[in-house]
């Protein structure tokens, strides 16, 4: 029976013994890492702390996945603490917050419970931090533990840590806490120039100055090989890395019409005598990827003209005017052509593709719009957008007597409208009264006393004319 006592009271003191010293353990400034030293470990881009120092076991590989590293310790009380870093390659890019998040949040957590999830920035770019308990398929505790999930490009790193103890039991095993992957997050660090890439995340395309297809006879265009992948990119490639070539669209042989140097360069035949088309293809030295881009060989434009040379709107009008080009000899097409405004925000230019343009008024003022070919000849039109008139007010001055005047004046709104002019008009025959172009209206001898004359003053100057009227009574 003593012995019996003995036995429960020595459990129970190791149980507080373990207790008291995790307590200790999770209440330490450093976690479930207290006292443990770091070394990088560094492959594929990303650089990864592995804990090291007395008690601490573990190594490097590298496996199909990419890197891999480990170190664990176990403590006196049989607490083994384990650490986990691997990279792995994702099949898309994961480079903005929103793409990593939505990734992040696309991962499941199966067999744990008790999650809390955290965000912090690695290098400028988003990390995912979850902290939980982790079960067996039973449902039984196996280990308290963290995890740090880093997306970069065609990259994603794992850090990973268990807690777990010989007694199985979750109350006397350290918790890993949110704090303890911080710490191992302000030590990972990426490598963007280091990271592998592979053929089939190699992106290319083919930009073009001034994003114009079309170069002239004579003329030339400059090219550019973009690669789509950061690494790429920051190593310098674009047209170090790769070659040109220039075939004829229909034949595929090699293109008469121009050639291309080595860095891009596309230049056209200046005896060029007919509209052609070739194909660029660019392809890159290092991996198995290329792209192509259709130009359009022109001969040389002599002259360039366009109708009408002179537009007037009134701004608000719900009106459009279309511009025609005509280019000599007939046989340039009239593509690639850019236009420009003196004044951007007067009108709305919008090329037709056709040898057409239309023009919407937006603001009012005075500018020039010019349209140019690939080959540097131009034309221009001067528009003009006023302000329309919005409202009258009419005065008068004078007696209506037969044989006498009244003067009428006018006031437009706004003060400053573009087009001032206002026509006169009165209701009644020459033969009582009429009115000049002054608003000076002249009442006949003849005209009976008591007649009503109304008198209309009407301002052009909007797209739909705006009036105002008066009424006065012939009086003795």
């Amino acid at each position: 029976m003593m012995k019996n006592r003995l036995r429960i009271l020595l459990t129970v003191a190791i149980l507080l013994i373990a207790l008291v010293t995790a307590a200790a353990g999770e209440t330490a400034d450093d976690g479930v890492l207290a006292g443990a030293g770091f070394t990088e470990i560094g492959k594929d881009g990303f650089y990864i702390p592995m804990p090291t120092g007395e008690g601490w076991q573990g190594g490097e590989a590298w496996g199909m996945r990419g890197l891999f590293a480990e170190a664990t310790r176990t403590d006196a009380a049989g607490r083994r603490l384990t650490v986990q870093g691997y990279s792995q390659e994702l099949s898309d890019f994961v480079q903005t917050a929103n793409d990593a998040n939505r990734y992040y949040d696309s991962l499941r957590f199966e067999n744990e419970r008790n999650v809390v999830m955290s965000n912090v920035m690695i290098g400028g770019y988003t990390a995912r931090l979850a902290t939980f308990s982790y079960d067996q398929q039973d449902g039984t505790f196996a280990a308290h533990g963290g995890i740090l999930l880093y997306a970069r490009e065609m990259r994603l790193l794992q850090v990973r840590i268990y807690s777990e103890s010989e007694t199985g039991l979750e109350e006397t095993t350290p918790v890993v806490r949110m704090e303890d992957l911080e710490r191992v997050a302000g030590m990972v660090r990426f490598a963007a120039e280091e990271a592998p890439i592979r053929h089939s995340d190699v992106e290319l395309t083919i930009s073009i100055d001034g994003n114009v297809p079309v170069v002239p006879a004579g003329g030339t265009l400059q090219l550019n090989a973009v690669f789509g992948n950061a690494s790429i990119v920051n190593s310098g490639a674009g047209n170090n890395g790769v070659n040109w070539e220039v075939v004829d669209s229909g034949t595929g042989l090699n293109a008469t019409a121009a050639t291309i140097s080595d860095k891009g360069t596309l230049t056209a035949d200046k005896n060029v005598q007919w509209a052609s088309e070739v194909v660029v293809r660019v392809s890159s030295t290092t991996y198995d990827t290329s792209a192509i881009r259709k130009i359009l060989v022109t001969p040389a434009a002599a002259e360039l003209s366009i109708s009408p040379t002179e537009l007037t709107f009134y701004a608000g009008e719900n009106r459009t005017e279309t511009l025609q080009i005509a280019i000599a000899p007939e046989i340039v097409p009239p593509i690639g052509l850019t236009w420009s405004m003196s004044k951007n925000d007067l009108a709305e230019i919008t090329d037709n593709g056709n040898g057409t343009a239309t023009v919407r008024p937006l603001m009012p003022g005075k500018g020039t719009l010019t349209v140019r070919e690939p080959g540097g000849k131009a034309a221009s039109v001067k528009i003009t957008v006023l302000r329309p008139v919005e409202a009258l007010a009419l005065t008068q001055k004078g007696t209506p007597r037969p044989g006498g005047t009244v003067a009428f004046s006018v006031k437009l709104s706004p003060y400053n409208a573009g087009n001032r002019k206002v026509e006169w008009s009165v209701n009644v025959d020459e033969s009582i009264a009429s009115i000049n172009n002054r608003g000076r209206l002249r009442i006949q001898k003849e005209a009976p006393v008591g007649t009503v004359i109304r008198v209309t003053c009407t301002a052009v100057g909007a797209p739909t004319p705006v009036s105002a009227t008066a009424e006065v009574t012939v009086s003795e």
